[in-house]
């Protein structure tokens, strides 16, 4: 896969607002897959926006990148099976910026 550049800047804006920023590349074109972990139950908010849900708090997924995407729910094989959200590029790629802002509500 030869990864040439990864850059991950988390930024708070104020304590409801998280943005991550990544910059990938690669020497060559391939899918390129992420997986957020998160507590809570996801449910779908529109195309590649979610709504994760924990006791009370509710907060907003938002994913834009610089390559089309999709994202869905996985589940990880350990006890409890815990989720995550996984993003994964509908073509391969070798280079992609993805954002991720994460609103508290």
């Amino acid at each position: 896969m030869g990864l040439t550049t990864f850059e991950r800047t988390f930024t708070l804006a104020d304590a409801a607002h998280l943005t991550i920023a990544d910059t990938l590349a690669l020497q060559a074109a391939a899918p390129l897959e992420w997986h957020f972990q998160v507590e809570g139950e996801l449910s779908p908010a529109g195309e590649n926006e979610w709504l994760l849900r924990h006791g009370d708090v509710t907060a907003h997924i938002r994913l834009t990148a610089s390559v089309p995407v999709t994202s869905e729910v996985g589940t990880l094989p350990q006890k409890g099976n815990p989720p995550f959200l996984r993003v994964v590029t509908k073509d391969p790629a070798s280079a992609a910026n993805l954002r991720t802002e994460i609103m508290v509500e």
